[in-house]
């Protein structure tokens, strides 16, 4: 999503590298920061992790970790836009989270994700 590149071809990048599969107790393409910054990096993104102060701290695209229950996280995207501000796209939910949301549109405030830790900025 962050990098504009089909789901195939970065699923594929995945396997090559070996995050395809399960390693150990991880399941196939969980990440940690080091590995998805890899990957980033492998699709032409230079990422930088930085640590979690808020949603003003949103400028430019990247990824957040969310709490999925209280032992589990996923990545979610982000990015700042002119029109609706903070804009989060979580694969685990239906609708997107939005600072300021469009009239007709479903949504939930950022602040309902709960994101924690580091992120990681694409400037």
């Amino acid at each position: 999503m962050v990098a504009g590149v089909p789901y195939a071809k970065v699923r594929a990048l995945f396997m090559r590298h070996g995050l395809g599969e399960k390693r150990g107790r991880k399941l196939p393409f969980a990440t940690n920061f080091r590995e998805l910054l890899t990957m980033s990096e492998l699709l032409g993104l230079k990422g930088t992790m930085k640590r979690w102060t808020g949603w003003s701290a949103v400028n430019c695209a990247g990824i957040i970790k969310v709490p999925t229950n209280a032992q589990d996280w996923h990545w979610v995207a982000v990015e700042r836009t002119e029109a609706f501000g903070a804009v989060a796209h979580d694969p685990a939910l239906d609708w997107p989270a939005f600072d300021r949301a469009p009239l007709d549109v479903m949504y939930r405030s950022p602040d309902s994700l709960r994101p924690s830790g580091n992120w990681i900025s694409f400037e």
